[in-house]
């Protein structure tokens, strides 16, 4: 990810870390063993780029495609290399649906909706389990039914500025700073100036910053294929720009690393917690 070279090293205090909410179904110590046939379907990433200098923000469909392709292709790679599975394209699923793309985003769409209002069931993350599902073959149509056993859905939707916002904001930084420190000090030979002095020491020692607008959201959701059920969800989220496959790739594994590590046993009890989500 590029970085413009004015306040560069700024930015190493404006970041945070990542948040995940990852949350499993009962059976889903006793499904994983089983969810060998897996298909990873790319969901909309909603992507939005600010207009300069204003509230205000431009969809940017085509390049939302293209990240929903990244994340959908970093999410079949850990699969790969961190599950020791060997996830099935989308063009399978596209397939058997008649060769529609479009029907099969619109499919991941609905999947993930229907992961997130189960979310939203505890929107303060007090519960990693899912619980009170019933099995929902509709959820998933005949056509996958029939060609897999389960259904990795990926999506989520991101904002961020374009590079003339970015400069605009840092150049701001730099003048308000360059303008309001010398002040600070002037401030000991001249009282009048004091009360500015003041509302400058009020920002503190790191002066006058604003962050930048990006937001990054994803989120996965596995269900099983036969009843539907979701088994798995997680949801990432950063106030950082996305935008490389690396990027995306970082994104997938720390939503799919709780799911990858699940040593599964097929007569371990229903609802036992994997060791990873145990308190």
């Amino acid at each position: 990810m590029r970085r413009h070279p004015i306040l560069a090293l700024a930015l190493l205090a404006s970041g945070c870390g990542a948040t995940t909410h990852p949350r499993y179904a009962p059976e889903l110590v006793r499904s994983w063993p089983e969810c060998v046939r897996i298909v990873v379907l790319q969901g909309t990433v909603a992507t939005d780029v600010k207009n300069y200098k204003a509230e205000d923000w431009f969809r940017e469909d085509s390049l939302g495609k293209r990240y929903g392709q990244l994340l959908a292709q970093a999410a079949a790679r850990v699969l790969r290399d961190d599950g020791g599975r060997e996830p099935r394209v989308a063009a399978e699923a596209a397939a058997a649906l008649g060769g529609d793309e479009d029907l099969t985003r619109t499919l991941a769409d609905r999947m993930l909706l229907s992961a997130r209002e189960t979310m939203a069931r505890d929107p303060g993350y007090a519960e990693h389990k899912i619980v009170g599902l019933a099995a929902d073959p509709g959820v998933v149509p005949d056509e996958l039914r029939r060609s897999f056993d389960a259904v990795l859905v990926v999506g989520g939707r991101t904002k961020y500025e374009s590079p003339e916002e970015r400069t605009a904001r840092y150049e701001d930084i730099v003048v308000r700073n360059a303008v309001a420190y010398p002040l600070l000090f002037a401030a000991v030979f001249v009282p009048p100036i004091l009360p500015i002095s003041l509302a400058t020491m009020a920002q503190g020692l790191t002066g006058y910053w604003v962050g930048a607008p990006n937001v990054s959201y994803f989120s996965v959701a596995l269900f099983d294929a036969q009843t539907g059920r979701l088994l798995y969800s997680n949801d990432w989220f950063d106030t950082e720009k996305v935008d490389e496959p690396e990027d995306f790739h970082k994104a997938a594994r720390e939503m799919l690393r709780p799911l990858c590590e699940i040593e599964g046993d097929e007569l371990a009890p229903l609802g036992e917690p994997p060791e990873q989500f145990e308190e």
